[in-house]
């Protein structure tokens, strides 16, 4: 299982930045995200620790998230 976190210019069908973190290395990989995802997901108010409990949990599967504004779109989701 995988934690998917993809960042959409406006309009876009393409990711402008994907991240991938198997939810097994959830832990350590969390450190590694990109700043400019980071702070997206900062100023949506979403909570890395809690993103990892979340995506920890055992059956989840699918779009956990989806944020869309006038200039980008932020998706979390679990394959």
């Amino acid at each position: 299982m995988n934690l998917i976190i993809a960042s959409y210019a406006a309009g876009q069908k393409e990711a402008e930045k994907k991240v991938k973190i198997p939810v097994s290395v959830i832990q350590v990989s969390l450190s590694l995200i990109p700043k400019k995802i980071k702070d997206d997901m900062t100023k949506e108010g979403i909570d890395l620790a809690m993103l990892k409990d979340i995506a920890q949990k055992k059956g989840l599967k699918g779009t956990l998230i989806e944020i869309e504004d006038a200039s980008k779109k932020l998706v979390i989701s679990i394959d």
